[in-house]
């Protein structure tokens, strides 16, 4: 799911099932959120996995979104479960 308020759109959710990661699904369903949705200037940002959280090796999250170009900013309140997470922001011109 994505947000798309100008200037800053929010991925708000993307999950690939595990068997169809490093095929490029999720870098396809990125980039056609991002045409459809994104316009001018702005970022785009997603919430994902705390560098210290067990999800973030398993999922391979940061590493998709590092390989996109987005770049690890600022902490935010941990997950439901109590895990950190962290935002990751990609400019867009």
């Amino acid at each position: 799911m994505f947000a798309a308020q100008a200037p800053t759109h929010n991925v708000r959710w993307i999950v690939v099932a595990e068997q169809s990661r490093g095929k490029g699904v999720g870098r396809a369903l990125m980039a056609e959120a991002m045409g459809r949705f994104v316009r001018g200037s702005g970022s785009v940002e997603v919430v994902t996995f705390g560098a210290d959280h067990p999800g973030a090796r398993v999922s391979g999250a940061r590493a998709f979104y590092e390989r996109l170009g987005f770049t690890p900013a600022e902490a935010v309140d941990p997950g439901p479960e109590g895990g950190s997470r962290q935002v990751f922001r990609l400019a867009v011109t």
